[in-house]
């Protein structure tokens, strides 16, 4: 069968692989249907961070077509996600209730080097899943929808962790996928004023659309003025969501004293900090790691009851075949929100 993945070289393709087979105890036999480009997906294809031939997709939904020995949770046909960071359930950490930080996770998908062992991803016809990594999907999630789980499982976490409460303001860096689906995170949990920052204006006018009090575009607005004038004595909570070197200062300068800021986007370069800039405010400067699987279960649950409208974040669907050149175009553009692939039958 085909399926898409990184075939060296900083390339993305379509490959072919070998099927899946029945699936052993504990696991599920899934055929996904949807699966999203994430932006680590490009930047790790990109300094080469997959193997050859891994097969990709850590956003993914799917339908079950096959259920292993012992597996009585799901049925054949239910329609699901899933969690590409599986904890095991078994170890230390998971026995303290720290399932986010499990010492043998398994991944799935592009989650290699963040998991002990790593699994096809949701870009192949059918993959193996272990049982208790899946989450059923409500009838009023479609399946276009669910692939939008895992990112907003990211999101809502970031809120979460950040202490952001209802009522308070804060600042967003950042339109890209994460920072809108931080944006309709803070609104479900019903944060006061949401100002997000954007270097490019169809992401600024995209942040508009999903809700943001104010919408300030670098280049255009004065951002620290502008910043200042609206909240003088600085954000409660300030959301990092670009992840390129120096985003961390800025964050830092628009918190108040004793704020938060917490940094979602992922960095691959060396991001030197000026500490100097933090001795006034003696901010707590936080990093998001993963969600738990509770988190990921809320996070069902807010799209399921419309508390976060996640269909209109899908810019467009592709055939895999076009793997390539949607990379290609996600790399040089920055209009598309959420863009998902449907793997080959």
């Amino acid at each position: 069968m085909k399926a898409g993945a990184y075939i060296g070289e900083g390339k993305v393709g379509v490959i072919e692989i070998a099927e899946p087979g029945v699936p052993g105890p504990g696991e599920v036999l899934v055929e996904p249907a949807f699966a999203g480009v994430c932006g680590s997906d490009l930047h790790m294809a990109e300094i080469g961070f997959f193997p050859p031939n891994e097969v990709m997709g850590h956003e993914f939904s799917a339908t079950v077509a096959a259920l292993g020995y012992g597996v009585d949770s799901f049925a054949v046909g239910d329609r699901v996600t899933a969690r590409p960071w599986v904890a095991c359930r078994q170890c230390h950490t998971c026995g303290e209730g720290d399932d986010a930080y499990c010492e043998d996770a398994t991944g799935i998908g592009s989650f290699q080097g963040l998991a002990t062992s790593n699994r096809p991803g949701g870009m192949a016809p059918s993959i193996h899943v272990p049982a208790h990594g899946l989450h059923r999907l409500p009838d009023r999630i479609g399946l276009e929808v669910g692939a939008l789980i895992e990112p907003l499982a990211v999101a809502w976490h970031a809120v979460r962790a950040s202490g952001l409460a209802r009522g308070e303001d804060c600042v967003i860096l950042g339109a890209g996928p994460i920072g809108i689906a931080i944006l309709c995170a803070a609104r479900a949990i019903g944060a006061g004023r949401v100002i997000v920052t954007e270097h490019v204006a169809a992401r600024a006018e995209t942040a508009g659309r999903f809700g943001a009090d104010h919408v300030l575009l670098n280049g255009r607005d004065d951002v620290p003025g502008e910043i200042a004038r609206l909240l003088p004595r600085g954000a409660p909570v300030v959301f990092d969501a670009v992840g390129v070197p120096g985003t961390i200062n800025e964050a830092v300068t628009f918190a108040r004293k004793g704020g938060r800021v917490q940094v979602v986007g992922v960095c691959m370069q060396p991001d030197p900090v000026i500490p100097a800039l933090w001795l006034s405010r003696e901010p707590t400067l936080m990093i998001s790691y993963i969600y738990s699987e509770a988190e990921f279960a809320e996070t069902v649950d807010l799209v399921a009851t419309g508390r976060v409208d996640a269909e209109a974040m899908i810019t467009r669907i592709e055939p895999m075949t076009e793997i390539s050149s949607v990379f290609d175009a996600l790399s040089h553009s920055k209009e598309d929100v959420k863009v998902l692939l449907a793997p080959l039958r």
